[in-house]
């Protein structure tokens, strides 16, 4: 995946040559024809309005660091290639999450087409603050992955975080396709998502009755939560 190739290097080329660029590829003819005919009609303020909403965020990402990364051909992004598998690390930067934002989830999107394929090596694909990067495919992979020994691990904080970045629809569907879950000290709704997903078990409960001609004792059984939500704060 060369970067030189993509959007950014495209950033400081003149519409008057940009545009027959973009017109030379067909898979590109239909999104372009609009831009052609604003820019032989003269509509210089719509079309460059429309353009710098693309090229604010694609300037974020011009930097040497993202370009050293895109660019060379030193590996695969294929770790379970049976005749080369590898170990695959990337790392985000604090201070610039927003902007390499957009790289990562390429890089993630690819990885996940590659390893999603059968006749590959058993692999498992880990994700850390999962919710803080967008990641295309990801509930398809976690639907489809098992049947490609595909194993995925995504950790967060919070469900809140899930909702907040890949919207309530995507985030449902995602929370439903996991088959296992793995939690620490959390609360709110995502305390009581995870009581209920444990689910309830049969409980025995003693009571005593004291009168003053005797005491008595009797035991119920109860249908009850195996965590109540209250444990997992």
């Amino acid at each position: 995946m060369c970067i030189r190739d993509s959007a950014v290097e495209l950033l400081s080329v003149e519409l008057d040559k940009l545009i027959p660029i973009l017109l030379s590829r067909k898979e590109l003819q239909n999104i372009t024809k609009p831009f052609e005919s604003a820019f032989r009609n003269n509509a210089m303020e719509q079309i460059m309005g429309q353009i710098a909403s693309a090229q604010i965020p694609l300037a974020r990402i011009a930097t040497e660091n993202v370009f050293y990364t895109c660019t060379g051909n030193d590996f695969e992004l294929d770790p379970n290639d049976p005749l080369e598998p590898k170990i695959i690390a990337i790392g985000n930067n604090t201070q610039k999450v927003e902007a390499y934002a957009t790289p990562l989830s390429l890089y993630f999107y690819q990885i996940i087409q590659q390893v999603n394929q059968q006749n590959k090596w058993p692999s498992s694909l880990i994700v850390d603050e999962f919710a803080t990067i967008f990641l295309n495919g990801i509930d398809r992979l976690i639907n489809t992955g098992r049947s490609n020994k595909v194993a995925i691990l995504l950790g967060y904080q919070d469900n809140s975080q899930l909702f907040l970045n890949y919207g309530e629809a995507q985030a449902k569907v995602i929370l439903n396709s996991c088959g296992n879950f793995f939690a620490g000290q959390t609360q709110g709704e995502t305390a009581d998502s995870l009581s209920k997903f444990f689910g309830k078990k049969i409980q025995k409960r003693k009571s005593q009755s004291i009168s003053a001609e005797s005491v008595s004792f009797s035991v119920n059984d109860q249908m009850e939560e195996m965590f109540p939500a209250s444990k997992l704060t």
